[in-house]
């Protein structure tokens, strides 16, 4: 009888006699095997599964680090720079703090400037932003719907 190079089964030819305990041999060692690559593959499962969690604290570090220096990094910034939807209803956009100057642009081109002490009858300043009045005709044009606009805000 001869024997596979690998893994060591019988290979019977011809004239070769079955015999029953080399059949249950086989079998063992086929089952023996299946058990010995399950035990390696749940072992490296486990290996790749705890460098995953590695990677992941790693990566949620990073990203804590780099959302808070973004953060420190829009609080320094003199300006903010955005878009609102005019809703020709009274709307207040907040952008964190009071403007020390606001310009608004709509889609056509026309652009206003306000400043917190020139009193005006469309826009007013907040602690955090500047609300819109309803949009009514005879107005400046800063928040008719469905109208984008886009404003600069100095700090």
């Amino acid at each position: 009888m001869n024997y596979t190079e690998k893994y060591h089964l019988p290979q019977w030819e011809e004239n070769d006699r079955v015999m029953r305990t080399d059949f249950n041999q086989m079998c063992a060692n086929i089952e023996s095997g299946i058990d010995g690559a399950k035990a390696q593959a749940a072992q490296s499962d486990a290996a790749l599964n705890q460098k995953i969690t590695a990677a992941q604290i790693r990566a949620d570090t990073a990203q804590a680090a780099a959302d808070a220096a973004q953060q420190t990094a829009l609080e320094y910034r003199h300006y903010v720079l955005g878009q609102y939807w005019g809703t020709s209803s009274a709307q207040t956009i907040s952008i964190g703090f009071k403007p020390i100057a606001l310009m608004i642009t709509d889609l056509y081109g026309s652009t206003y400037f306000f400043l917190p002490n020139v009193k005006s009858d469309y826009m007013s300043f907040t602690d955090d932003g500047f609300s819109l009045v309803k949009q009514v005709s005879d107005a400046p044009n800063l928040n008719y719907s469905p109208i984008s606009y886009y404003y600069l805000a100095l700090r």
